[in-house]
């Protein structure tokens, strides 16, 4: 009998040391930093202007804009859990405002551990940023001009040693391919005094763009082909051609881009069809001529980071 005691005893000893054991292992809490993130878009616009031409009084203002300052820059943590494969912690997602330092991020991440935050910047409910690695156009919003679906974003991976006390920087750039397409003014008067038609809308086709973007992956998915149409006016100009249209496209190699010109009784002047037209994220590609009246040859513009690269001739 005092041996089965003894033996009983025993047995609770071990599973309360066991217990404590769990109990503590449990409460142990993993080593955390606020790591500061700092979203950086495209430099401010910088005008000058002197009040007073030729006057010795006359003082050199600057003043410094921005296109983005209204941008919400929505940001999420993904933890790395195996090779290539990534979870979103989804605690850790925010949406920043622009503030006096800029768009600032500081979410609270556990050392040791391999994550890559994601950012996306553009203007509020312009686009559906529910899931980061499904980002679409919102088709219900108040948005209407093409450019004010202008957006940015930016992975970048992070683990190892981290320094709470150094605010990191990081720059955003377009995903997108822009393809303009613009006509000469004879081209225009052409049409609106030898026909009497006026251009009032534009349908374009890009197949080879994709209407979803992964801001996780930067890749694009979705049936391949996106459509769009714009309101045509005189007054819009690219340079010194008058603008028909601006397409902000998700797409990475050559594209194939289709149009239809309708006057304004809703009649076609013309329609087109162009291949092998340039088209890469952050870079700018110009169409431009004689589309409607085919009196002049038209060119394509291939410009880096919406820039001034090279361009060729295609009659």
């Amino acid at each position: 009998m005092k041996q089965t005691v003894l033996s009983l005893l025993a047995v609770i000893s071990l599973l309360f040391t066991a217990s404590s054991c769990s109990n503590d292992v449990e409460g142990m809490e993993e080593e955390t930093v606020q790591v500061t993130f700092c979203a950086e878009l495209p430099q401010a616009l910088t005008t000058r202007a002197d009040n007073e031409e030729n006057s010795e009084e006359s003082e050199e203002t600057t003043s410094t804009t921005s296109p983005y300052d209204d941008y919400t820059v929505e940001c999420a943590v993904f933890e790395k859990v195996k090779e290539s494969t990534y979870e979103e912690v989804t605690n850790l997602r925010q949406s920043v405002e622009k503030g006096e330092n800029g768009w600032s991020y500081s979410p609270r991440l556990v050392k040791g551990r391999s994550y890559r935050i994601v950012f996306w910047a553009s203007k509020k409910g312009a686009y559906n940023v529910k899931s980061m690695e499904a980002i679409s156009r919102n088709s219900n919003t108040s948005i209407s001009a093409e450019a004010d679906y202008d957006a940015f974003t930016s992975a970048v991976d992070f683990s190892g040693s981290f320094n709470e006390a150094t605010p990191i920087g990081v720059s955003l750039s377009r995903p997108f391919a822009k393809i303009n397409i613009g006509v000469t003014e004879e081209d225009w008067n052409g049409v609106v005094n030898g026909f009497g038609q006026t251009p009032t809308t534009i349908e374009v086709t890009v197949d080879g763009a994709y209407p979803i973007y992964n801001a996780l992956t930067g890749s694009y998915s979705g049936n391949g082909g996106v459509t769009y149409t714009y309101s045509v006016s005189e007054e819009k100009k690219l340079g010194d051609y008058i603008q028909l249209s601006e397409c902000y496209v998700l797409a990475d190699s050559n594209v194939s881009v289709s149009y239809v010109i309708k006057d304004q009784n809703e009649k076609d002047i013309c329609s087109g069809t162009i291949t092998d037209v340039p088209a890469q994220s952050n870079y700018n590609t110009n169409i431009v001529g004689g589309l409607m009246t085919g009196t002049v040859s038209y060119s394509i513009t291939f410009n880096s980071a919406f820039g001034g690269d090279n361009s060729k001739e295609i009659d």
